[in-house]
């Protein structure tokens, strides 16, 4: 690749006298341009108060001041001083060489300054890499990290700053209207007590591409975020849709000689992942990757991060292992609030009731509570509320009030949902039912697709098959 650095670059065949120069230009914080060459922002490495602009076209890249395109000049956007430090701009171009090589190096760095376990350094590494294709993705990427560890959390989001992309050390979401609106940020909140302001953040974060308006304008979100919330999930909703990983006690301190420390290596391997972004953009919009049999969020993030590995398998495998682990976690939260209403519908349908009332769901939901235990009432209002996040929308049946009409459909969506959400009751079936027949059916047919298919879009084939 060929690279060089001028005062002032052309990014199409066209040349541009200074002559013809009115002295204004486009101020840009990045972007892709009609032709395809792409301009994103860096930083002078002879002054860190200045940005510059880097500029590929085709194999080519170079770095300057200003950019001709066409009948434009780009040149980059004005920056607060405070700001500019914080971003972190890479100051050249260097070959990004293997996926499997940076998430090494990443996770290297991370486990010597602040230790977490390999497998939770592994996992940071990956969302690393990720945050540079905000752009190219779907899915809204989101780090939540948990803990009470306080100290290591804010050491955490410190190291893991030196390899996001534009990050942001934020205490709060309250400024961030003052942004620039096409600025995208890796946003880190230090909230060991969250406020609603970010909790409402987050459930944002489960539409990309929607906006909110905030002072008359509207509002898109864009880039990752990485929050510690502290000892408490975000209890907003979109727990589900984070990548998670704990934070425990380490036995050492990130130093304050530290950043300087890892400043020259965390600079090349910033100027690595800016090349790795510039190189694998198109291969990671256009990305097929997918893993079945993962809940919807979990699933979506799978896709969004294993389409950043590029020609890495054996890492795409590792973080998929390690995501099931994550959506069996989800899959046990989600079975245990919708399992006693589920299974007192399975008992009715078993029971070949005509229908049920609400009331009556809640009475054998709050028995089966209680032979395991259990001492939670179900309230009719509580059921009633399930049943329709559920989609099993009630009637009213008689002067006793609302519920639902088993008819054949509603019972086959009935096992379906059990199925879906963990129910013990679905396991093992009843004998002459024919929608347990079905979802054991399923069940197993499932699992020997699995045994046997490779994982779409990439990664290893079931070891069986080659043998």
């Amino acid at each position: 690749m060929k690279r060089h650095r001028t005062g002032a670059a052309n990014a199409s065949t066209r040349k541009w006298p200074w002559e013809d120069w009115d002295g204004k230009g486009t101020p840009t914080f990045g972007e892709r341009l009609p032709d395809g060459s792409v301009i994103e922002l860096v930083r002078d490495p002879s002054d860190a108060t200045k940005a510059m602009l880097l500029c590929r076209v085709g194999e080519q890249v170079t770095i300057a001041d200003k950019i001709y395109a066409g009948d434009r000049i780009f040149v980059p956007a004005v920056f607060d001083p405070v700001l500019l430090r914080q971003l972190r701009l890479p100051c050249k171009d260097l070959p990004c060489g293997p996926t499997q090589a940076l998430v090494d190096q990443i996770s290297s760095i991370v486990m010597k300054t602040v230790e977490p376990a390999a497998e939770n350094a592994f996992l940071v590494a990956v969302f690393a890499v990720a945050s540079f294709f905000p752009d190219c993705l779907l899915t809204r990427l989101c780090l939540l990290l948990l803990g009470s560890a306080n100290t290591e959390a804010m050491a955490l989001l410190r190291v893991l700053s030196w390899f996001c992309w534009h990050p942001l050390l934020l205490l709060d979401d309250g400024g961030i209207d003052q942004l620039p609106e096409n600025l995208i940020t890796t946003r880190f909140f230090y909230a060991p007590r969250i406020s609603a302001h970010l909790r409402k953040l987050i459930s944002n974060l489960q539409a990309p591409g929607f906006g909110v308006i905030r002072n008359g304008s509207l509002r898109e979100s864009h880039g990752a975020v990485v929050i510690y919330s502290g000892s408490s999930d975000l209890g907003c909703g979109g727990d589900d849709a984070c990548l998670r990983s704990p934070v425990a006690p380490a036995g050492r301190l990130l130093r304050p000689y530290e950043e300087e420390l890892y400043r020259d290596v965390a600079d090349e391997i910033r100027a690595k992942l800016l090349n790795y972004r510039l190189v694998h953009r198109d291969e990671v919009r256009g990305s097929e990757f997918d893993v079945t049999g993962l809940t919807g969020p979990t699933r979506e993030l799978a896709r969004g991060l294993g389409a950043c590995l590029i020609d890495a398998p054996d890492l795409r495998d590792r973080l998929i292992a390690l995501l099931r682990d994550q959506d069996e976690s989800v899959r046990m939260e989600r079975s245990a609030e919708m399992s006693p209403t589920l299974e007192s519908l399975i008992v009715s349908c078993h029971e070949r009731r005509p229908a049920v009332h609400v009331g009556a769901i809640a009475k054998t939901g709050t028995e089966i509570l209680s032979a395991r235990g259990e001492s939670t009432t179900l309230s009719p209002k509580e059921v009633g509320n399930k049943l329709k996040l559920l989609g099993l929308h009630t009637t009213r049946l008689d002067a006793s009030g609302r519920g639902l009409k088993l008819t054949r459909g509603v019972c086959a969506r009935i096992h379906q949902l059990a199925r879906d959400f963990g129910v013990p009751a679905s396991e093992k079936g009843l004998p002459g039912c024919p929608d347990c027949k079905q979802i054991l059916d399923q069940q197993s047919n499932s699992a020997l697709r699995a045994h046997d298919a490779p994982i779409q879009g990439g990664g290893k084939a079931n070891e069986s098959k080659h043998q």
